[in-house]
């Protein structure tokens, strides 16, 4: 009974093991797949990403509230940068709130907004050891 108890724990504790030290799944098929522990709750429909649940039929075009996608100051639109580089991202981050999205991102970023820093932006920190 307690062996059965802690496979069970070693399952559930290995659910993310693949990650880099960023976070990032370098192994994943596509960049969702890739920052998935970063989005939480957000559905993903196809290649698209819903951050924000609570606005689901709440615009007038009818259209669902895909998040935008912003990689290193480039608003790339509502579907995922293709060709992204899976190790050159350092940084997720999810914006959710209405102050953070209309001070960053106005209007544009109003179903949520999705932001990667990549090594262009964030470069490693250099070595200082001699």
């Amino acid at each position: 009974m307690i062996e059965r108890g802690l496979k069970r724990k070693e399952k559930k504790k290995s659910k993310f093991r693949e990650l880099n030290e960023f976070g990032i799944d370098i192994y994943a098929t596509n960049v969702i797949q890739a920052i998935r522990r970063h989005l939480g709750t957000a559905k993903i429909e196809g290649n698209q990403v819903i951050v924000m649940r609570d606005r689901i039929g709440s615009f007038s075009d009818g259209l669902p509230p895909y998040a935008l996608w912003d990689v290193d100051g480039n608003l790339i639109g509502k579907t995922p940068p293709p060709g992204l580089d899976l190790l050159s991202i350092r940084k997720v981050t999810v914006y959710r709130t209405v102050y953070d999205i209309q001070t960053n991102y106005g209007l544009n970023g109003g179903q949520g907004v999705i932001k990667i820093n990549t090594t262009l932006t964030m470069p490693d920190p250099v070595s200082t050891e001699n």
